[in-house]
């Protein structure tokens, strides 16, 4: 059975606005989970052929569904060359390393642009799924 609240032993667990967390020199190393609830009510799953091709079955099942996460440093979204979906469920919890949505060199990149100024990171998500926690441990 997956998980469906986030571990103890987190650093920080919280249920508003998404972490902030600040860095400077080198980014920190750290792990997030978010613990999403269900889509709205009205809410429709748009499934199209591309995404039904890329992952079969998912058309069917209505209860899983795609998240995207996004890094912004200073507001800015960092870009990375290829992009990672999670597919999620309903009442489940993504967990996941920051360092495994960069390929190594992109790391590197988002290390020397860090610079000796502290500046502010946030991680967002994209998703028809609620987000009723999340939790932070560095």
């Amino acid at each position: 059975m997956p998980k469906t609240e986030i571990p103890n032993w987190f650093d920080c667990v919280g249920s508003e606005d998404i972490p902030v967390f600040w860095a400077r020199r080198n980014f920190p190393l750290v792990a997030l989970a978010f613990e999403f609830g269900e889509i709205e009510e009205n809410d429709e799953i748009k499934m199209n052929t591309f995404t039904s091709e890329l992952f079969p079955g998912m058309a069917s099942d209505k209860s899983s569904h795609f998240v995207g996460l996004h890094l912004f440093v200073e507001g800015q979204e960092i870009s990375r060359k290829d992009y990672h979906y999670c597919i999620v469920g309903e009442h489940h919890v993504l967990m996941c390393d920051l360092r495994n949505l960069f390929n190594d060199e992109e790391w590197q990149d988002l290390d020397a642009s860090l610079g000796d100024e502290w500046k502010k990171i946030q991680v967002q998500f994209e998703s028809q799924l609620i987000i009723n926690h999340w939790g932070v441990y560095v």
